[in-house]
């Protein structure tokens, strides 16, 4: 949506809560927000595979490029919130939460900065003339499928929270 591509956080933007519990709280939901919309621009990348016309191929390419810098610009806005809980005290189980986070917004940006080299390699395959074998496009609408249900398991890892995930 037109909202989405426009950077502000959706909850952390009203500063710091009463205790570091309730505010890490808010930084799991801003992070969840975060990863929602991550998979929506890998989603993008998803269709700029199959598009054929020229306008939408670029409308798609031009909307990755933005939610790639506003993933840049929340990474930042998420971490530096992190760091403000930090200065406070913290359980050893809201310590260990507060580290999980850090390393969660850092491999979400990372999933941003891979989807913006996916759909920059397709556009210079464009540019190329060079095009995908019908069976070719058909294994990697395959594999997208496959890093889509990741994404989405995923964002609901993130929804459970942290002591209901295991590695099974």
């Amino acid at each position: 949506t037109e909202e989405e591509e426009i950077f502000r956080l959706k909850y952390i933007e009203r500063g710091m809560l009463s205790t570091s519990e309730l505010s890490l709280y808010q930084a799991k939901q801003e992070i969840e927000v975060y990863a929602k919309r991550t998979k929506r621009m890998f989603g993008f990348a998803k269709d700029l595979l199959q598009e054929t016309r020229e306008q939408e191929f670029t409308e798609l390419y031009r909307k990755i490029l933005k939610y790639e810098e506003i993933s840049d610009n929340t990474e930042i806005e998420i971490a530096s919130y992190l760091s403000k809980i930090s200065e406070g005290d913290l359980s050893e189980e809201s310590g260990r939460r507060l580290q999980g986070m850090y390393k969660m917004i850092d491999n979400i940006e990372s999933i941003g900065d891979s989807v913006q080299k996916i759909a920059r390699n397709l556009d210079s395959k464009r540019a190329a003339g060079v095009y995908f074998e019908p069976e070719m496009r058909d294994k990697i609408m395959q594999m997208f499928q496959l890093i889509d249900q990741s994404l989405e398991v995923m964002i609901g890892h993130i929804n459970k929270g942290y002591t209901k995930v295991h590695d099974d």
